[in-house]
C-alpha cells in the first residue's frame, strides 16, 4: 500500500500497528509435509524446529521493543488458545516481560475448523471429540508470566472444561468468526491511546487467509491464497475514521509474510507447490 506523505504522517501518530504472527511449526505442519494427514492431532504442540523458530521471533521482538520507533514497539501480546500458538508466545512473552507486556488469550483467533483429529477433508468424522485447553492447561504452558484469560468463551466455563465445544467448525461459523475478528481488530485501533505502541497477535495460517480476505473486502471464493511461513509476520497499520466518514478506516500493509528474522535453515510454512493440498487437508 502506497501512502501519501500526509497520510503517512497520520499513520505515524494515530495508527495502530499490528504484527500478525503465524505460530511456529507444529506437529501437524510436520505431518502435512510428510504427506501423512491421518496422524493429524487435534491440538498439537510445536516441533523442535518450531521451538527454534519461536526463539528467533522472540529475539526479533526483543530488538524491536528496545530500538524501534514507539509506534512499532510491542505493547500488547495476544494469542489464540491453541497449544502451538501459546508455545510460540512463551519465549516472546519472556523477552517482553521486562517491558511490562503480559500475554492475553483471545479464542476467536483459533485455526479454522477448531480442535479436530484426522485429515481436514474428513471434517473430524469418526474421530473422538477434543475440547482444547482449559484455564489450568493454558497457565501450565505459560507458567512464568501473568496471563489474561477470558472467564468463558461461547458459553464454556474454562475452569471446568476446555475452550472448544468439540467437532468441526463449519463454513458459516468460520465466516462469522472472521467478521468478528475484523471488527475486534478495528475496535482495538479505535480504543487505543496513540502512544500505546503495537500489538502482536499470534494466530493460524488457514484462518488468517480467510481473515485477510474479509479485512480486504475480498470474496472468499476468489482464486487467491495468502500464504504464511511459520513465525512469519504481516505488519499492518490501522487508522480508524472518525465522525460520519464511511467505512472503518484506512489500512496500510507495511510488511507481508516477513521471515528475515528466522534463519533460512529452519524456515518452514506454506509453499505454492503444496498450498492447495495443505489448505484442503491438514494445515
Amino acid at each position: 500500500v502506497f501512502l501519501s506523505a500526509a497520510m503517512q504522517r497520520e499513520f505515524e501518530t494515530t495508527g495502530l500497528c499490528v504484527y500478525f504472527l503465524r505460530h511456529a511449526e507444529s506437529g501437524n505442519n510436520q505431518v502435512e509435509s510428510a504427506g501423512s494427514c491421518k496422524s493429524r492431532s487435534a491440538d498439537p504442540g510445536v516441533t523442535d524446529l518450531g521451538a527454534q523458530q519461536a526463539s528467533a521471533a522472540a529475539e526479533y521482538f526483543r530488538s524491536v521493543a528496545a530500538e524501534a520507533p514507539d509506534r512499532l514497539k510491542p505493547r500488547r501480546l495476544v494469542s489464540s488458545g491453541m497449544t502451538r500458538a501459546l508455545q510460540t508466545v512463551k519465549p516472546i512473552a519472556a523477552v517482553l516481560k521486562e517491558h511490562g507486556v503480559s500475554p492475553e488469550v483471545q479464542f476467536d483467533w483459533h485455526e479454522e475448523g477448531g480442535c479436530f483429529g484426522g485429515p481436514r477433508k474428513e471434517r473430524g468424522v469418526g474421530y473422538d471429540h477434543e475440547h482444547g485447553l482449559d484455564r489450568q492447561g493454558i497457565l501450565q504452558l505459560l507458567p512464568d508470566v501473568d496471563v489474561t484469560i477470558p472467564a468463558d468463551w461461547m458459553g464454556r466455563d474454562l475452569d471446568s472444561a476446555g475452550w472448544w465445544a468439540g467437532g468441526f467448525e463449519d463454513e458459516d461459523a468460520a465466516a462469522a468468526r472472521a467478521l468478528r475478528c475484523r471488527d475486534w481488530i478495528w475496535e482495538q485501533a479505535r480504543t487505543r491511546h496513540p502512544r500505546e505502541g503495537a500489538l502482536i497477535l499470534v494466530m493460524h495460517g488457514k484462518f488468517f487467509d480467510r481473515f485477510l480476505k474479509v479485512l480486504f473486502s475480498m470474496p472468499q471464493a476468489v482464486d487467491t491464497m495468502f500464504l504464511s511461513a511459520n513465525c512469519g509476520f504481516w505488519l499492518m497499520e490501522l487508522r480508524p475514521l472518525t465522525g460520519s466518514q464511511p467505512g472503518p478506516g484506512h489500512l496500510g500493509v507495511l510488511a507481508c509474510n516477513e521471515v528475515a528474522h528466522v534463519p533460512k535453515e529452519i524456515r518452514t510454512g506454506h509453499k505454492m507447490s503444496s498450498a492447495a493440498g495443505a489448505y484442503s487437508h491438514c494445515p
